[in-house]
């Protein structure tokens, strides 16, 4: 009996803190949940120098690197041409890149227009009665120049392919482009036959081996410029020469079409009294006949 109190006394001489620890430790390992780590999708997003190549932007976008001269503006007109055949359809062009979209093939066929000043309203709405859109602006050297606008035109079944006079404009500017050429040309002719002279006297006087360097690169810097814009300018003359034939033509057009032409220059005062004078003679000339016949 005495052993069956001193248990009961231990018993309760247990704190509920002595406890705790020991239930803690029995506790089973339920609850604690491992969570698998997810990794975050990547999203590719595209950049766009602005909001307006965001929104011209849409769909399956290519460029290609093509390089043309200014000149060789006929070039670009088939290159384009032949891409829209191909399905891939001008979209704009940044330096040497050409931006197409992908499609189906279609017969489009491109025009590049080169204006000082930017065409009337009345200019562009006949353009889009012929069937003409606008695809791109490429702004000129200056800023007061309007530039290039590259436009395209559907080739219907049994259609001849359009064509906008624009010919004066081109001569005009080539022209400038090739005299702003032999200047240019000129200048570095200048430079070369310093840069020769400054040699010849470094060797003759046996020294300054900087400036004999120095004259040495500067003269080949000199020489390859000058035959890179000589190749330009040879271009440019062809273009001009090309330009310079069509409007001779054309002027010649027009002036056999104005000898065929009856002229209308006349105002209508003068046909009235035109109509005037032909009533008059037509009742004179009766009454001579009547007199004529009295006098018989």
């Amino acid at each position: 009996m005495e052993q069956k109190r001193r248990r009961r006394r231990v018993q309760n001489h247990i704190s509920s803190e002595d406890i705790a620890p020991a239930l803690l430790e029995n506790q089973p390992d339920t609850f604690v949940v491992e969570v698998p780590e997810v990794e975050e999708e990547k999203v590719e997003v595209k950049e766009y120098d602005t909001l307006e190549d965001q929104e011209e932007i849409d769909g399956e976008i290519f460029y290609e690197k093509k390089s043309f001269f200014v000149s060789e503006y006929d070039k670009v007109e088939s290159y384009l041409e032949s891409k829209s055949q191909m399905g891939y359809h001008y979209v704009k062009n940044k330096g040497k890149k050409y931006f197409f979209r992908e499609g189906k093939p279609e017969n489009y066929y491109y025009t590049l227009l080169y204006y000082q000043y930017d065409p009337e309203a009345s200019q562009w709405k006949e353009w889009e009665q012929d069937g003409w859109k606008l695809m791109y602006q490429l702004p000129g050297k200056k800023n007061h120049e309007a530039g290039w606008f590259i436009l395209r035109n559907t080739l219907g079944f049994g259609e001849y392919k359009k064509t906008i006079d624009n010919d004066l404009e081109k001569y005009n500017l080539f022209k400038k482009q090739a005299n702003s050429y032999r200047s240019t040309m000129f200048l570095y002719f200048i430079i070369m036959a310093i840069c020769s002279v400054t040699i010849f006297m470094i060797l003759k006087i046996s020294g300054f081996l900087e400036a004999l360097i120095s004259s040495i690169v500067i003269l080949v810097i000199a020489l390859i410029l000058f035959f890179v814009y000589a190749y330009h300018l040879v271009v440019i003359k062809k273009t001009v020469k090309r330009l310079k034939t069509r409007l001779r033509l054309k002027e010649k057009e027009d002036f056999i079409r104005s000898q065929n032409e009856p002229d209308y220059s006349q105002t209508l005062q003068e046909l009235d009294t035109d109509w005037n004078t032909m009533e008059q003679s037509e009742r004179v000339e009766p009454e001579k006949r009547r007199r004529r016949k009295k006098m018989e």
